[in-house]
């Protein structure tokens, strides 16, 4: 009798196990992510962009996460280091995790750095079925020095998604596309960015195509970002992939702003292409697109 209860005992046992097994799968998840670490310099109140690297580890039991951020750097002088924050605390809803932290001391090589703190570490995360394709938006202060906001790279801006389309030469004209959405893409080094604008339409007629623009001067801004461009040439990207420059299709006055999780963005694309039927027309496009569901 004792060695049949004890076999009950063991064929629990590996079934709790299994359980365990399971169920840490499903309540933790593991993900790294190409990000764009914004430092502003409180006191000084400038800007800089650098590429970084998050890690994000989170135990959806516990409500917590350690962040680990690889290749950081806090001024263009600065060595890129890494550091972890641990036990960062979340909420999490069908619309995505909600990071709220007030106080925590980084790990640089397992030893706390008790020389610095990490306050009002805010932000969110859009979880997707595959995890390289995740959405984050980190920021938090560092020594009431830096505030450090960690932006997705690419920012792809396709929630919320509104274009209004104006004529200049015709007032009553208006076109509204709710389809557009826009990918920005920054270069850190030089200070600019790529702008996608995918299913871009000014007129009902006019076919959806897939427009880029190129080498858009991106400022850092204690705000956020703003973009301008006083011509350029936008690019039509194919089904293929391939990028076709349209000269014909100037883009002018292009500015910008990326503020928190909101891109504005403005531009006049002008036809001047030979026996096209708007031939000499010009659209005032206003763009407006979030990162995350306003419904949160």
């Amino acid at each position: 009798m004792k060695h049949l209860k004890f076999l009950a005992f063991i064929a629990l046992a590996i079934f709790m196990a299994s359980c365990d097994d399971e169920n840490t799968e499903k309540f933790n998840e593991k993900f790294t992510l190409k990000q764009s670490n914004k430092v502003t310099n409180l006191s000084k109140g400038s800007s800089s962009v650098y590429a970084a690297e998050y890690t994000y580890d989170i135990d959806y039991v516990d409500g917590t996460m350690d962040i680990t951020a690889s290749g950081v750097k806090f001024s263009p002088f600065m060595p890129a280091i890494t550091f972890v924050i641990n036990d960062v605390e979340f909420t999490y809803s069908d619309k995505g995790i909600n990071i709220n932290a007030s106080s925590i001391v980084p790990e640089v090589n397992g030893e706390a750095m008790a020389q610095y703190t990490f306050t009002k570490i805010t932000g969110q995360i859009t979880t997707k079925e595959e995890p390289t394709e995740n959405v984050a938006f980190v920021e938090f202060i560092l020594n009431n020095q830096y505030s450090i906001v960690a932006y997705p790279a690419p920012l792809v801006f396709d929630q919320e998604s509104q274009v209004i389309v104006e004529q200049s030469s015709n007032d009553s004209y208006k076109y509204v596309n709710e389809e557009t959405t826009c990918k920005i893409v920054v270069n850190e080094e030089t200070s600019t960015a790529d702008i996608y604008v995918n299913k871009a339409q000014f007129a009902i007629k006019m076919p959806a195509m897939n427009m880029l623009f190129k080498d858009v001067a991106i400022t850092a801004t204690e705000n956020g970002f703003t973009l301008s461009n006083d011509s350029l040439t936008p690019f039509i990207i194919g089904d293929t992939g391939a990028e076709t420059p349209m000269p014909n299709y100037p883009i002018t006055e292009l500015q910008g702003t990326i503020a928190d999780d909101v891109l504005q963005l403005k531009f006049v694309c002008s036809i001047n292409a030979q026996g096209s039927s708007v031939a000499g027309i010009s659209y005032k496009v206003s763009a407006n697109s979030c990162l995350f569901s306003v419904e949160k």
